[in-house]
């Protein structure tokens, strides 16, 4: 049996989801801990045979969808506090896997679990789309900006492997790669069952802008009568009624003819693995954003939105939902699932 620790960043829930679909993949005889404070009580309900521990793992950038810039004055000043508590933290995990033998350190971008893993001598493996090396770099200038992005440079360039996923980013400070195959959470409940489970008789339309510093956005449909169902943090929004169905969003945009959503590696590869076309409303101040809108265009699967923030309304009658179906490119999605899954190059590496 192999003692395997996950640190999981705290920016979002996509890394939280992502590391959700990987660890579903796991042999059960393994002995997994995941760490993890902003998504904890989702990954908990998600994986309930996995100890998960309330920690803090890291920090990232301020952004709102409707602003111009980031806040970097308040992202880098985070970065700062976080880096100066560094010996703190660190001794804190020793402290908790203090004779425990652990196998293998994995990170989802978390530099903590690298900077811990490296210090303790065990291997470590970070799985990722972008560093936040990547993500600052891009970002206004501020006075601790260069001492940061050495920290994390450094930080990354300690990890023993990194698996580099589709849809990604430079990952700038890795230095060992290897590729992976799409990686996301397999649908669990089919399309006929959700739907019956939702009370639905037709395919939803489904909406999520995220947790934090969500906008107002209105959605009209020219009088059609399209269900609606908006993905909240702790329950569903459909057509203007709570329903308590929450943590396997795969499954809803499997059973959805459309999504609506912010720019996110976990629902814009949800959507790739069912071929649910999405409309993507990029944040102007956020790097990955204009990646993944990229990389969605050329995959047929994502439409760019451009919202007015003074009269943010989404028009569905303007969007032909069969044309936005045949605009997916099948041959160039295959090709995304061409190389190894992530838990076997994980796997491979425990074995060595």
């Amino acid at each position: 049996m192999k003692r395997i620790i996950v640190y999981v960043s705290d920016h979002g829930y996509g890394h939280a989801a992502r590391t959700i679909g990987l660890l579903r993949q796991f042999k059960l005889d393994d002995e997994i801990i995941v760490k993890n404070s902003n998504a904890f009580n989702f990954i908990k309900k998600s994986l309930p045979e996995i100890k998960v521990i309330h920690s803090q793992t890291d920090v990232g950038p301020i952004s709102n969808l409707f602003s111009e810039n980031s806040d970097s004055e308040k992202t880098f000043n985070l970065y700062s506090n976080w880096i100066k508590n560094e010996k703190k933290w660190i001794a804190n995990e020793i402290n908790y896997f203090k004779n425990k033998k652990i196998d293998l350190v994995i990170s989802d971008i978390s530099p903590m679990g690298i900077r811990f893993a490296k210090k303790l001598g065990i291997p470590s493996i970070t799985i990722a789309n972008f560093t936040w090396i990547d993500i600052l770099n891009k970002l206004p200038y501020h006075k601790n900006k260069e001492n940061i992005i050495e920290w994390l440079t450094e930080s990354y360039e300690k990890v023993d492997l990194g698996i580099k996923l589709p849809l990604s980013m430079d990952l700038i400070g890795l230095k060992k790669i290897k590729k992976a195959s799409l990686l996301y959470r397999s649908v669990t409940l089919s399309n006929d069952k959700l739907l019956k489970k939702l009370n639905l008789r037709t395919k939803p339309i489904t909406i999520y802008l995220g947790n934090h510093n969500k906008p107002k956005i209105k959605i009209t449909n020219n009088g059609s009568k399209s269900n609606i169902i908006e993905i909240l943090s702790n329950d569903l929004k459909i057509n203007n009624k709570i329903f308590n169905y929450s943590t396997e969003a795969q499954n809803i945009i499997s059973a959805s003819n459309l999504v609506i959503a912010k720019p996110g590696y976990s629902i814009l590869s949800e959507c790739i693995n069912s071929r649910c076309p999405i409309l993507l409303i990029p944040r102007k101040n956020y790097p990955e954003d204009h990646t993944l809108c990229e990389q969605s265009k050329q995959l047929g699967i994502g439409t760019i939105l451009k919202i007015n923030p003074r009269d943010p309304v989404i028009k569905l009658e303007k969007f032909n939902l069969l044309e936005l179906k045949n605009n997916i490119n099948d041959n160039k999605i295959k090709k995304l699932y061409d190389y190894p899954k992530a838990s076997d190059i994980i796997q491979e590496f425990l074995n060595a």
